[in-house]
């Protein structure tokens, strides 16, 4: 069989959840015998508004497509990028596409794919398809838990927390210096100068001013979505919340991902004589939550904890940078530890290794996290929100713990119990397993496809 999976971007130059997910399960594919290739929407080439780069990641084929519409809404449709996608679909000539993240290219590719016959599967892995922010987090920061998809998403799209007074010079005097020495950097900025100078001003991928823009955005995804023979989501939880904001007009099916948890090494987690060793590993972003970990673990007794925190931000964000000096202030205890370094994902291991406990601190439902399958594989129970994918895959008293989404307090109560509770940490970490194995989750994948391609026969 032949896959062609899409994705919004690709390794190496970027590393995130869908990326790495991606790779994982196209690699797994090709030790069994099919056929793996990816396309990725890339950044870049600005002065070009389409531009195909043929390459290689290690053992995979890649296809980046650099796309930057000059006309107004290029992402629900494109001219140019159909006939883009045609000639690479038959130059491929893959049995099935499997699209894991959409943004970066054209909804065409799902209208020209249909129009070839090639079957589909689309997974949801946040909620950009249907929320212009991408994470049902409004501009105030507070959680959009209902919404008419219109009204309510024109006024929150109008609303944006800027940076406060005196944060704006030294974050741009911190984006200077994290990018100064970096090629990629200087290529994206210059590009998108050329980019300006000729054409005078890029149109938006999708235009959302209105009511009736942010209608025919949403008419236009679910048109598409409903041409796609399965939608799954990676969590049940992220499953429910699709369906909910489509207002059931798309079924979604639960496949929940799992990482590739063979480099993990599972270890009994007991107490030590030592303080409880909390980790965190993810983006330094306001989303995910940082900062409410750190408040929470201020409240901790002095001296019996220490905090390890694994991730940075994006560096050429000037926002997340203002986040990440804002973060090191409130973090600037002898028990809390900075490693902003990446890490290679062979080295999981070894930095779970550090941890007692891991925490999932984020402010959004989020979709599930590959680093909690990690540290179940680890025997490192999770604390997480009591809302989101990992909350669906964390039981509490069983393998982990939750607390109240966004709460510093209840965080800081839930983690004095396992150095209150002297056994806890060791009964949580004996069910602490991964909830399936890579390889189960890779035949789930392929049953999906076959069952898609009889259907399609």
């Amino acid at each position: 069989m032949k896959i062609l999976h899409v994705v919004h971007q690709f390794l190496p130059h970027h590393r995130h959840g869908a990326e790495i997910s991606t790779y994982e399960l196209a690699v797994m594919q090709q030790s069994l015998g099919h056929e793996s290739v990816v396309v990725a929407g890339e950044r870049g080439h600005q002065q070009d508004e389409l531009y195909l780069e043929r390459d290689r990641y290690r053992e995979l084929t890649v296809h980046r497509i650099f796309f930057n519409p000059r006309t107004p809404n290029g992402w629900l449709s494109h001219h140019g990028f159909e006939h883009l996608w045609r000639r690479l679909l038959e130059y491929e000539r893959p049995d099935i596409v499997h699209i894991q993240q959409a943004l970066n290219l054209s909804l065409s590719l799902i209208d020209i794919t249909h129009q070839m016959n090639i079957p589909m599967v689309f997974t949801v892995r946040d909620f950009a398809m249907l929320c212009a922010r991408i994470n049902l987090v409004r501009g105030d920061h507070t959680l959009c838990r209902e919404t008419d998809l219109e009204a309510d998403c024109v006024q929150c799209l109008h609303h944006e927390s800027g940076l406060e007074r005196g944060e704006l010079l030294p974050a741009l005097v911190d984006l200077a210096r994290e990018n100064v020495t970096s090629p990629r950097s200087w290529e994206l900025l210059l590009g998108a100068a050329r980019a300006k100078l000729l054409s005078r001003g890029v149109a938006a991928p999708v235009r959302l001013e209105t009511i009736a823009d942010m209608r025919r955005r949403n008419d236009a995804v679910l048109a598409r979505l409903r041409k796609v023979a399965a939608i799954t989501a990676i969590s049940e939880d992220t499953a429910a919340r699709f369906e909910k904001l489509a207002k059931g007009r798309v079924n979604v099916r639960t496949l929940q991902q799992v990482p590739d948890t063979r480099r993990c090494v599972w270890k009994q987690r007991p107490l030590s004589d030592g303080p409880l060793r909390i980790g965190y590993i993810g983006k330094m972003a306001w989303i995910k939550g940082v900062q409410v970990l750190l408040s929470a673990f201020r409240r901790l007794p002095t001296g019996k904890a220490e905090l390890h925190l694994f991730g940075g931000p994006t560096r050429t964000d000037v926002k997340q940078l203002a986040f990440w000096r804002q973060l090191r202030e409130q973090g600037n205890l002898p028990t809390v530890t900075f490693h902003s370094d990446p890490f290679d994902p062979s080295r999981i291991s070894e930095v779970m290794e550090q941890f007692d406990v891991l925490v999932i601190p984020s402010l959004w439902f989020e979709a599930y996290g590959r680093v909690v399958g990690e540290a179940l594989a680890s025997g490192i129970p999770v604390v997480c929100s009591d809302e989101g994918g990992p909350a669906t895959i964390i039981e509490d008293g069983v393998n982990g713990l939750s607390f109240k989404l966004g709460d510093a307090k209840a965080l800081a109560v839930t983690l004095r119990r396992f150095i209150d509770e002297p056994t806890l940490l060791e009964t949580l970490s004996k069910n602490a397993r991964a909830p399936k194995t890579p390889e189960t989750y890779g035949g789930e994948v392929l049953a999906l496809y076959d069952e898609v391609l009889s259907v399609a026969q």
